[in-house]
């Protein structure tokens, strides 16, 4: 039901969003780790991983989109994991902002 032993490892990074329920409790350890996660790691500072984001600085619309899904991935994860609260609102502001110029949200 579940994934193998094997790819419970820090070294294995995690696209949020994909099956994280048969992560089972493993779910609540993931921390981000670039525009990934990964167990056993520690906690980025906001600034740490506000930086990885600046990728889609300049974005096109599509690219917006894009980036909206992976701050509402990261705060449904985060706030799983129970993140510092200072992380996920940072996505939550971010995804807001973000719905704010996108012409199908009412």
């Amino acid at each position: 039901d579940g994934y193998p032993d094997t790819f419970m490892t820090s070294d294995v990074a995690w696209e949020l969003g994909v099956r994280m329920d048969r992560l089972g409790i493993a779910r609540n350890a993931l921390r981000p780790t670039g525009l990934t996660a990964g167990l056993r790691r520690q906690w980025p500072t906001v600034m740490e991983h506000s930086k990885l984001f600046s990728a889609f600085d300049g974005a096109s619309f599509a690219g917006r989109r894009f980036r909206a899904l992976l701050h509402a991935h990261f705060a449904g994860q985060l706030m799983a994991a129970r993140a510092p609260r200072v992380l996920v609102t940072w996505h939550i502001d971010l995804l807001r902002d973000l719905a704010g110029g996108d012409p199908m949200v009412l």
